[in-house]
């Protein structure tokens, strides 16, 4: 029951911050946006990671990857925007 609920959870979060990405094009927002999309994904991950307990160790590598490469991404995608306006 747990799992299922922080699996819902973590959609829930990558749900709100995909669509909030997609209505808002404020770089103000982008930084909540980049959390939600990280936190939620993270948290589908543990979820996954109850049910699952052979992939413990596949699963931990996966979320230290996300939460890496997770600000990584909203940097790139910020820069992108900034460009953009410039031009």
């Amino acid at each position: 029951m747990i799992s299922l609920t922080l699996v819902v959870l973590g959609l829930v979060l990558t749900f709100y911050g995909t669509v909030g990405i997609l209505v808002c094009h404020s770089l103000q927002k982008l930084h909540y946006m980049g959390i939600s999309d990280t936190l939620g994904s993270v948290l589908i991950i543990l979820g996954i990671m109850m049910e699952w307990k052979q992939a413990i160790a596949m699963l931990s590598v996966a979320i230290v990857l996300l939460l890496i490469l997770g600000p990584i991404v909203s940097h790139i995608i910020a820069r992108g925007m900034i460009n953009r306006v410039k031009r």
